[in-house]
């Protein structure tokens, strides 16, 4: 039937010429020829399939060039493929139903070996269940001897026990020849009896020395217990006595230094300062602890404290010190009510409380001696004897009342001496103080902010504080320190739009090493600098960057600026265009111009 549509197929198609034997043809056979040399030599000759396809590809190349035969030659192939495909089919189920063969033909030879094996199995399991029962009945029998043998050493030695303490009256029957004697031996009775006497004296030490000489394992490790214990306790009651010896003499020289200081009262000197300078003079040889130590027992308060608890009511004391305190204020004598309050017993009077009276005082205060300025002096002194700082909010009241009554010498030695209790509000309060007083201390009150900003961690003010002291650089050096981002450089750039922070941060100049890390989009800088208070820098630095790296490009370079800009709008490019266009300089209406074209034609290509 297949011969037979091919054939009328065959007579549906017009009768052709036959192929022309002209050079072009001749060329072609050439070609292919090569052609398939080629591809022979780049495949495995022994590998048919892949002798096939280059053949396959070939017979391709020329249906596609004899045009007039394409319709029959691809029939012709399809009919080979078919045909190639279904040996190729036959080929893979006839190796599959040999192996399929094979297996059925082996299952009987399979089946009987696992039986066989099954049988030696079976075998093996009965001989070792064998050997089980057969060693677990000597097992038993040894079990039981032993048991045996155990009950008759135990009898032997009971019989022995009980003649040695009935004082030998009794003899032990022993059967069967004595270890280490020979028969000779054995029967001289004389040698018997020396030899007993030995065992029996030997006997009689060993059981001597079991009961005096030797104790457990348990009693010794308790002996040493307790024997650690009594060493621990004895080194501690030295150190206690040794710190008792030193904490009287201290004590002792405290309190003459006291006694001398309420005979003269020197103007200048409070008592806990003149403490403090004898007891440096007296113990100079001690560790830098042990002052420290001595330092804080030295306070009024302590030697009242200590004085005063063994003897009178300590309730009553806290409340004599209190009316004190209340007397001076009264009798508006503000200086030794500061120092009293400040020096108060376990630091009753070191309070928000105190320190809102001597502010309430304060405010109708007319004299150059602010009351709260001396508390908050008095109270900052005292900060080594107590070992606290004052809280946050006593800390704010102090800054606050350094800064109105203009003491930056007073502020500047409480945060060198870390006499405050460090927070980003007291930092804000300096700073807004430098910002807003042109004056010459300026630089000092940036200084204390840039400390306690870094003290607390807040990296972009600190940076900020450097920035406005004209320290660029270390300000870069320590944004990488502390690994600031972008937007931290940005933040920096629009609280200080500087004009040498801004060339620093866009790449001009040596001054910024993290350059391809931090390089800021343009836009950006320029967006901080016309919003800024002088916005002439941002025409200045405008001109520097046209100047550097975009004059010889043009329009391009501008173009490329603001694509490689993905912070800023087109609002705030246009913003920046308005300021360049006023200017009345010549050269910033050309810049203008570039970057207007610029913006325009990159808000295009963004648009499409």
């Amino acid at each position: 039937m297949d011969h037979l549509n091919l054939s009328n197929s065959l007579n549906s198609f017009s009768v052709v010429p036959p192929i022309s034997e002209g050079s072009r043809d001749k060329t072609f056979l050439h070609k292919m020829n090569e052609w398939i040399d080629d591809e022979l030599s780049k495949v495995n000759v022994e590998d048919p399939e892949q002798q096939y396809h280059v053949y396959k590809e070939a017979f391709g190349k020329i249906i596609d060039y004899l045009g007039v035969y394409k319709p029959l030659l691809n029939r012709i192939k399809v009919e080979y493929e078919d045909c190639i495909n279904t040996i190729r089919d036959g080929q893979h189920e006839a190796f599959f139903l040999a192996g399929k063969l094979s297996e059925m033909a082996n299952a009987p030879m399979a089946l009987q070996n696992y039986r066989k094996r099954k049988e030696e199995l079976a075998k093996k399991l009965s001989l070792i269940e064998g050997d089980n029962e057969r060693l677990l009945e000597e097992l038993t029998e040894l079990k039981s001897q032993r048991a045996a043998k155990d009950v008759e050493e135990q009898s032997w030695s009971t019989a022995v026990h009980t003649e040695t303490e009935s004082g030998g009256t009794s003899k032990a029957k022993i059967r069967g020849p004595v270890p280490g004697l020979t028969i000779e031996q054995a029967t001289d009775c004389n040698l018997l009896q020396r030899e007993l006497e030995k065992f029996e004296r030997e006997f009689r030490d060993l059981s001597l020395c079991y009961q005096n000489r030797y104790s457990s394992k348990s009693l010794e490790n308790e002996l040493k217990e307790c024997l650690a214990t009594g060493v621990i306790s004895k080194d501690q009651l030295s150190a206690e006595i040794e710190h008792l010896k030193q904490k009287q003499l201290k004590l002792t020289v405290a309190v003459q230094a006291a006694q001398a200081y309420l005979k003269i009262q020197p103007p200048c000197e409070t008592i806990g300062l003149a403490v403090v300078t004898a007891l440096t003079k007296n113990f100079s040889n001690i560790d830098s602890d042990t002052i420290n130590d001595a330092n804080h027992q030295i306070t009024p308060s302590t030697l009242i404290e200590e004085e005063d608890v063994s003897h009178e009511n300590q309730t009553e004391v806290l409340l004599d010190y209190i009316e004190k305190f209340n007397e001076l204020l009264e009798s508006e004598m503000y200086s030794e009510a500061a120092l009293h309050a400040a020096n108060s017993i376990k630091g009753i009077l070191r309070t928000p409380e105190t320190m809102q009276r001597f502010k309430e005082i304060s405010e109708g205060y007319q004299l150059p001696n602010n009351p709260l300025l001396m508390f908050c002096d008095a109270l900052m002194s005292t900060v080594p004897s107590f070992e606290v700082r004052p809280n946050e909010l006593m800390s704010e009241e102090c800054v606050r009342c350094a800064l109105k009554e203009k003491r930056l010498d007073l502020l500047t030695h409480w945060v060198s001496q870390d006499r405050l209790t460090v927070s980003e509000k007291v930092a804000d309060m300096i700073f807004n103080f430098a910002t807003k007083n042109n004056q010459s201390n300026v630089a000092v009150c940036l200084s204390l902010a840039q400390k306690m900003y870094t003290d607390v961690m807040s990296h972009v003010s600190a940076i900020v504080c450097m920035v406005k002291q004209q320290r660029v650089r270390q300000a870069l050096e320590y944004a990488g320190s502390k690994h600031c981002s972008t937007d931290d450089l940005i933040q920096v750039l629009r609280r200080c739009p500087d004009l040498q922070l801004s060339g620093a941060l866009y790449g001009l100049g040596n001054l910024n090493n993290n350059a391809s890390k931090w390089r800021l989009p343009l836009g950006v800088i320029l967006t901080a600098l016309f919003n800024s208070p002088c916005p002439e820098n941002g025409l200045i630095f405008l001109e520097d960057v046209y100047s550097c790296e975009l004059k010889e490009s043009g329009e391009a370079a501008f173009r490329k600026a603001v694509a490689a800009d993905p912070i800023t709008t087109f609002k705030q490019w246009n913003f920046i265009i308005e300021q360049c266009q006023q200017s009345r300089g010549k050269h910033i209406a050309d810049i203008a111009d570039l970057l207007l074209a610029a913006v325009t034609a990159t808000n295009a290509a963004v648009k499409n």
